[in-house]
C-alpha cells in the first residue's frame, strides 16, 4: 500500500523555504510520530506544457508529491490509528499550517501496481 500527497506551499513562501522546512522540521516530526515506511518527497522542478518544459512556479497546483509506502494493510492500519489520535493529528496539522496551504493539499491511499519488464 502507498499513500500519496500532493502538497502546496503557503503563499509568500519560496520553494527553497518550503523544502528546507519540510526536510528539516516537518519530515523528522512525522517520522517521530508515526510508523512510516519508505517516505519520499518529490519536489516539482518543471512541468511539461504542450511538449515544452516549463520551470515550476507559484501558479502550479502543488509543489511536492509525497509518497509513503506501507509493508501491508496492517502497517497502514497502524499508521491510520495513530493519525486518529488528536494529539498526533494536532501536532502534524499545526506544523503543516506553518508552511503548507492545507486547503490545496490532497492525500490519496493507492493500490500501486508495477509492470514487470524483462
Amino acid at each position: 500500500m502507498k499513500m500519496i500527497g500532493m502538497l502546496k506551499r503557503k503563499k509568500g513562501t519560496t520553494l527553497d523555504e518550503f523544502i528546507k522546512y519540510y526536510e528539516t522540521i516537518h519530515a523528522p516530526l512525522a517520522m517521530s510520530l508515526a510508523p512510516l515506511g519508505d517516505y519520499r518527497r518529490n519536489y516539482i522542478v518543471a512541468r511539461r506544457v504542450n511538449g515544452q518544459e516549463v520551470p515550476a512556479g507559484d501558479d502550479d497546483d502543488f509543489d511536492v508529491i509525497t509518497e509513503v509506502w506501507f509493508r501491508d494493510r496492517a502497517h497502514y492500519d497502524a499508521f491510520a490509528k495513530i493519525m486518529r489520535d488528536p494529539a498526533v493529528h494536532g501536532r502534524l496539522f499545526e506544523d503543516e499550517e506553518r508552511f503548507m496551504d492545507r486547503s490545496r493539499s490532497k492525500m490519496y491511499v493507492v493500490d500501486e501496481r508495477t509492470l514487470d519488464q524483462k
